[in-house]
């Protein structure tokens, strides 16, 4: 084989150390994002228990389940409902 020059040496060290840098600083956002995200996490298991079953659906169970709705007539006898749940989201078919 053969040596690598100096010069050459210095500078693959140098982009190395860049790029380690770089890939530490995005190690630590993506850290801090999950940290965020895990502490904002909320735990649904009792609503799952009080809510898994709902033999009848009433006001009550309405406004604790749906964040929001938006409604789009179509027509007189047509109208297409969009339900966003809590914690959820919309629900795609």
């Amino acid at each position: 084989m053969g040596n690598v020059p100096d010069s050459m040496l210095k500078k693959l060290t140098q982009n190395y150390d860049i790029e380690h840098a770089n890939i530490n600083q995005i190690i630590a956002k993506k850290r801090n994002m999950l940290m965020k995200m895990e502490n904002a996490a909320i735990d649904i298991s009792p609503w799952q228990k009080q809510y898994t079953n709902i033999d009848k659906l009433d006001r009550r169970i309405m406004t604790t389940l749906i964040d929001s709705k938006s409604t789009n007539e179509t027509g007189v006898t047509r109208q297409h409902i969009t339900v966003n749940y809590k914690f959820v989201g919309q629900l795609i078919e």
